[in-house]
């Protein structure tokens, strides 16, 4: 199976992107407060990632809009995120784009990172 790549055709705003990452982990609790612990599978460290182009021309928009559209929500794709040189699966369930003015967009999708099998 071939994945998609994502290339925006201008970088996201660096100091509007955030990411959070999550270690989900297995906790086994026993009496005096004494705990263990251990990661939850092989990939139990994930990321959420927002990406935001606050001011951004609307064809621009409408390519970014088109490719997620294309990858319905549930279709991984490849993108490497601009501050990290290794490419991660993603998918992008949600997106909101605003008009602000008719000559400027505003665009923000939510990247979910993926350990698809296969790929």
């Amino acid at each position: 199976m071939t994945l998609a790549t994502f290339t925006p055709p201008l970088s996201p705003a660096p100091g509007q992107t955030a990411k959070t990452v999550t270690a989900r982990t297995l906790r086994a609790q026993f009496g005096d407060s004494y705990s263990q612990r251990t990661p939850d599978g092989l990939n139990s460290v994930t990321a959420i990632v927002v990406l935001d182009w606050p001011q951004i021309q609307p064809a621009d928009a409408d390519t970014i809009e088109a490719f997620f559209v294309a990858q319905n929500g549930a279709t991984a794709f490849i993108y490497t995120l601009p501050w990290e040189t290794a490419a991660k699966i993603w998918t992008a369930a949600s997106w909101k784009r605003g008009n602000p003015s008719g000559m400027i967009s505003s665009f923000q999708v939510n990247l979910t990172q993926e350990f698809d099998i296969g790929t």
